[in-house]
């Protein structure tokens, strides 16, 4: 969210200050959902922290360990399998009508 995909297209080399925009994200997200009328308050904790990794490595805080929460390690996990799924399929999200020409030939008969 408020990031230009440009940005983390796979072949651009990203700068420190395009790093510093895109580290901001997880405090972003939080800031709109964590007063949102029925949002559950650890969902958004879990959107904040959806970064950080339990070596201490992740942003925006730098938390480690237990200092981490479950439901946002559960949401890191989800991130991740999302990306490397995207990446071997780059269709992978686009509406469908985009995806028609893309799929034409993949299959010579029918699945069944």
């Amino acid at each position: 969210m408020h990031t230009d995909p440009h940005i983390l297209d796979q072949s651009h080399q990203i700068t420190a200050d395009e790093r510093r925009f895109v580290h901001a994200h997880p405090l972003t997200g939080y800031l709109l959902l964590k007063d949102l009328k029925g949002f559950p308050p650890s969902a958004a904790k879990a959107v904040l922290q959806h970064h950080e990794r339990l070596d201490g490595s992740g942003y925006p805080h730098g938390l480690r360990g237990e200092q981490v929460d479950k439901l946002a390690r559960i949401v890191a996990a989800a991130d991740v399998t999302e990306a490397v799924l995207r990446r071997l399929d780059p269709m992978r999200g686009k509406p469908r009508r985009s995806r028609r020409g893309q799929e034409r030939g993949r299959r010579s008969r029918p699945f069944y």
